[in-house]
């Protein structure tokens, strides 16, 4: 990641929309996997001096998106950041719509339950309910992993128009010995997961670790997020897997029903967003382009 000093059209330096890209790009060097860094490596990643890169967190540090981590000379995300994007999840309509049906899903099996988004390449987690089961499969809140390598980015990839194709034209990422890498392999698996409405995760992101995932659409009939189920492997016999399947697609279901999408008068579910009509006859997986709704 390196950042341009580039003059814009105008002429001039891009001084404060600079300023501003800086700060993301510095912002986005922190993981969960490395939750503090010093000046040195941020300037290393940002491609900046570490005199530039210590005014800019300096600068953060001053509005509380950064802070000092302690016993280090580090930074590390600081508690206005984590405000702002609390604001984002509160607003959120798709995560609003999700939250209950959600918490029956965990409730119903003990394993925990997942919302996920596309982005780009990868799967965004936008919300997690802990189930009461004995073995729990955390994953936190904004982590991201390959689609390629979970159901919900298989039942995401494969809710776009060319799913199959786009993703098979690339490389594959292996995270496990059991993740699809072969990009034949995989576009038959979106064909599949395209025709059933859901697609199954069987230790292709995490060893000893499957998941059930099925499509949320919003009240056009357009795929904006995917819902799953994660368990570990050995708790879950082949005979129960369609039982958990219905569960994961009735799941799915309430929450694009909360969200306007009409299944008739039969149906039960309280919307929370508008309802434009009837689906569009567009498969199981219903239509647009698979990735979630920022609003």
């Amino acid at each position: 990641m390196t950042v341009d000093d580039e003059p814009d059209e105008a002429g001039g330096r891009r001084s404060h929309v600079q300023s501003i890209e800086r700060a993301i790009f510095v912002l986005e060097c922190f993981t969960d996997e490395e939750p503090v860094l010093g000046v040195a490596e941020l300037s290393r990643r940002v491609g900046l001096s570490t005199s530039i890169v210590f005014r800019v967190a300096q600068t953060l540090c001053a509005h509380g998106f950064l802070e000092r981590a302690p016993d280090s000379d580090g930074y590390r995300i600081g508690l206005r950041a984590f405000q702002v994007g609390m604001r984002y999840r509160l607003h959120n309509t798709l995560e609003r719509a999700a939250g209950r049906p959600m918490r029956e899903l965990a409730d119903k099996f003990g394993y925990n339950v997942y919302l996920g988004v596309l982005d780009g390449d990868d799967v965004v987690y936008m919300s997690t309910v802990n189930g009461h089961g004995p073995i729990q499969v955390r994953v936190t809140v904004g982590s991201r992993l390959p689609a390629h390598t979970t159901a919900i980015g298989k039942v995401l990839l494969a809710a776009l128009p060319d799913g199959p194709r786009r993703r098979a034209r690339g490389p594959l990422s292996s995270l496990t010995p059991d993740t699809v890498t072969d990009p034949d392999v995989l576009a038959g698996q979106l064909r599949e997961a395209r025709t059933r409405g859901y697609a199954l995760n069987r230790g292709e992101a995490l060893r000893g670790v499957s998941s059930v995932a099925a499509p949320v659409t919003d009240h056009t009939g357009r795929t904006v997020a995917a819902v799953s189920n994660g368990f570990a492997s050995h708790l879950v016999s082949e005979a129960e897997f369609p039982e958990i399947i219905d569960a994961v697609v009735g799941c799915a279901s309430a929450i694009s029903r909360r969200l306007g999408r009409d299944d008739g008068p039969d149906t039960e579910g309280e919307p929370l967003g508008r309802d434009d009509g009837p689906d569009t006859e567009e498969g199981p997986l219903g239509r647009g382009d698979g990735r979630g709704e920022r609003r």
